[in-house]
């Protein structure tokens, strides 16, 4: 038996394109960059004055045509500021990376949050576009086209992420760009779920199932039925799989992972899960002379806000496993495409049961965190534990290990949250001190970890909290700027009203445990079904609607909320939520209505207690002024509300 190595080895690419235009189509060079204009879709006369589209990110326009290089193309937007010389030397550096005005992608920086670095996708078109909740000028929709967030411009871990996004693009360009040979098509693969049904043989026939024309798309969590049939004369090794819009490359043998050849005119057929990402992927197929190994080629792709992970199952991050001089499987055959469209399902629980935030709908969300690491000690204890005792301490990454509370921007570097995040547990009593030099702030970004980092100047707790109890749950941060850094600025309004009626909308946001878990079960680091519970690495929203007074019997200063009657996916606060944001939206305009205080368990049915901003007014002033004349201090503030 000849070597492999020695083999000429044809692999069919399958990609079956449902709009019949060929995926390889010969790139549109042109001499001058060609953008189109932003466009608009709305028809209603609501947004008649609107014009263009009001977006999320500083871009210039949907490229024309493909960009005339066989490198990874980017433009850079001029939103980067003094950051742009170390930006164009560093991409320079990279040997598979174009600068050039007619590019792919466009790296620019989030309106709401200018020291935010994304990469957009000037290729994806306003269909895969999405419009945010929130209104811009005018009351006009505000857009979030395709992209994928990079971090702090000034941040070298930003640049690593960067590096590590577009050397997947890089890899997935190489896949897609495959030549065609002969007999190529002998390999005929065909699809089928409840909104699906194509040929790679027949890409433009109508999508019809069981006589009745469908829509062309696929939901996460659909399994799909895949036949392929080998129409050829000679025997075949076969694989199938998914590349998406974020560049992950997921291959398998289509006989369940047996490396055995498909036979002249034999037909396998077997069940897939749709992508585990929301947006434009292509149905792939594989076919080679010989066995090849598709991890290889695989890759795990990028993920992030317009990018997002939608499955339920657990993916790695984005960093490319495989080495760029790492030479593709010998592949000598490129057939067609099918273009799918993945819509996300509503299966998966969430801040429990909401959604990954928009970057620009929260750009006054903060995280606190925890710079005090564990122990190699620590984490060999927490293993030794049974898996409904232990924190689970090795499954969670360095962001997740140290994330530890919400806050919100209500002013200039002034973050409110709750008191018992920064006066409670190892911080309670004579070690208040010591949260100011143990905890730091996030903001800039929906990601743990991202955005940029302040220290802690000073903190002003309510006088009336007693660690353990729940009355007066609120404290005010002030952070601090580095040398030459400013402090962010991007505040929420807060709200003049603390009594709402049963059923008034509410937005939760926090990067909480996501699985259900009740008071008295013990460990709530373990959910109800057993799952290790830890923090997400997204922000997350959901809707929560105000209860009535009689089912939650705590005091005046309170506002009490739970999950809406009748959601599919319910909506709770947990664990990690503490210190959060309730927002209430009005005509456009968001307003902090409550800091996350306590719940009785994490689950749709129970209400979450919030502390009623509004009933606080007087005391957040006098904790401005407290904080302004005490720098480097931590200390208790009266409340005058409660002097008279």
């Amino acid at each position: 038996m000849r070597d492999v190595r020695t083999r000429m080895i044809a692999v069919l690419l399958g990609l079956l394109v449902i709009s019949g235009v060929p995926a390889l189509a010969q790139p549109v060079v042109s001499a001058e960059p060609m953008r189109a204009p932003l466009p608009f879709y709305p028809d209603t006369e609501r947004y008649k004055g609107c014009g263009t589209a009001q977006l999320n990110v500083a871009f210039e326009g949907l490229l024309i045509g493909n960009s005339p290089t066989d490198k990874v193309s980017v433009r850079l937007n001029e939103s980067l500021g003094d950051a742009e010389p170390q930006v164009r030397a560093f991409l320079a550096s990279l040997d598979f990376v174009t600068v050039t005005p007619n590019a792919d992608f466009e790296l620019t920086t989030l309106v709401d949050y200018p020291q935010t670095m994304v990469l957009v996708d000037a290729k994806a078109g306003p269909q895969h576009w999405r419009m945010l909740p929130r209104k811009g000028e005018n009351n006009c929709p505000v857009y979030e086209p395709r992209q994928f967030m990079v971090g702090d411009v000034t941040a070298e871990s930003s640049l690593a992420l960067l590096k590590a996004r577009l050397a997947e693009e890089f890899r997935g360009m190489k896949v897609m760009s495959l030549p065609q040979i002969a007999g190529s098509r002998d390999i005929e693969t065909c699809i089928k779920a409840m909104k699906v049904a194509m040929c790679s043989s027949n890409p433009d026939a109508p999508n019809v199932i069981d006589g009745e024309e469908v829509e062309r798309e696929l939901y996460t969590e659909e399994d799909m039925t895949v036949r392929v049939r080998n129409r050829g004369s000679q025997p075949r090794y076969v694989y199938f799989g998914f590349l998406d819009d974020s560049r992950r490359v997921d291959f398998v043998s289509v006989r369940n992972g047996a490396d055995s050849p498909l036979e002249p005119g034999e037909v396998v057929e077997f069940s897939h899960p749709a992508p585990a990402f929301d947006g434009r992927s292509y149905a792939m197929t594989l076919t080679s002379e010989g066995p090849i190994d598709p991890r290889r080629i695989n890759q795990a792709g990028a993920y992030g806000p317009g990018a997002q992970l939608v499955s339920c199952k657990p993916r790695p991050p984005a960093i490319n496993a495989i080495a760029l001089t790492d030479p593709l499987p010998a592949v000598a055959a490129y057939a067609n495409s099918l273009e799918i469209d993945v819509r996300p399902s509503s299966s998966c629980p969430r801040v429990g049961g909401g959604d990954v935030a928009l970057a620009s709908l929260a750009p006054w969300m903060a995280q606190l965190y925890d710079t005090r690491p564990f122990t190699a000690a620590q984490i060999a204890r927490d293993n030794q534990r049974s898996a409904q005792d232990r924190i689970g301490i090795s499954a969670l990454n360095a962001e997740q290990r140290e994330h530890h509370c919400g806050g919100t921007l209500i002013g200039p570097g002034l973050v409110l949250t709750a008191a018992h995040c920064v006066a409670e547990g190892s911080f309670a009593g004579v070690n208040e001190a010591k949260a100011r030099q143990t905890l730091r702030v996030r903001t800039g970004s929906i990601a743990l970890g991202g955005g940029r980092s302040y220290g802690i100047d000073g903190i002003a707790i309510h006088a009336g909290f007693v660690a353990g109890r729940n009355p007066s749950d609120i404290a005010l941060i002030k952070l601090k700027a580095s040398p030459g850094a400013t402090l962010p600025d991007r505040a929420v309004a807060l709200s003049e009203n603390s009594v709402f009626a049963p059923g008034t909308q509410f937005d939760i946001f926090g990067w909480g445990f996501s699985g259900e878990w009740m008071s008295g079960r013990g460990n709530p680091h373990v959910a109800i079904d057993g799952r290790q519970q830890m923090p997400t690495e997204k922000l997350r929203y959901g809707p929560l609607t105000a209860i009535a007074p009689q089912r939650c019997p705590v005091s005046l200063r309170v506002i009490c909320a739970a999950s809406p009657q009748g959601r599919e996916r319910q909506v709770f606060t947990c664990f990690k939520d503490s210190g959060g944001p309730l927002i209430r939206t009005r005509s456009g305009r968001q307003e902090l209505v409550g800091v996350v205080n306590f719940s009785k368990g994490c689950s749709g049915p129970v209400p979450t207690a919030f502390a009623a901003v509004a009933s606080y007014g007087q005391w957040i002033d006098a904790a401005k002024v407290w904080l302004a004349n005490n720098p480097g201090k931590v200390g208790r503030v009266s409340d005058p509300a409660l002097a008279r």
